[in-house]
């Protein structure tokens, strides 16, 4: 192969996440969810090599399945970008036995601005 297209594999290669590579053996998917009678929140939640994705979103929102070395903390924050409405944040954790599911529901303010904000946040791996 030629050097310069080798180099381009290369760096396609780097640039998947974690969210887009294959499973390992001490990984365990999760997959990020907001849901509530809210129109849009703000979001934001763990990637899993620890950088963290913000981004406005219309509801419901799940993201793509992520796998997360074992263990590893996981966690979403979602704000609500409207003057009402409810938001619910889940952290799906697939790689258990059983799915588990952690989340925060939130009705109105939880801050001390006009908007809710909800978290959720787990160690990926960890009973």
């Amino acid at each position: 192969m030629k050097p310069l297209r080798m180099l381009g594999w290369l760096a396609l290669a780097g640039a998947l996440s974690s969210c887009d590579r294959a499973r390992e053996s001490n990984t365990c998917s999760v997959q990020y969810r907001v849901t509530g009678t809210a129109r849009r929140a703000a979001v934001k939640y763990r990637l899993p090599q620890g950088t963290i994705e913000e981004r406005t979103v219309s509801l419901p929102f799940t993201t793509a399945r992520c796998w997360f070395h074992i263990p590893s903390p996981a966690s979403i924050e979602a704000r609500n970008m409207g003057a009402s409405g409810d938001l619910r944040v889940e952290i799906l954790v697939a790689g258990q036995p059983d799915p588990l599911v952690f989340g925060s529901h939130g009705i109105g303010s939880y801050t001390t601005n006009a908007y809710g904000i909800v978290r959720a946040n787990c160690d990926v791996g960890v009973r």
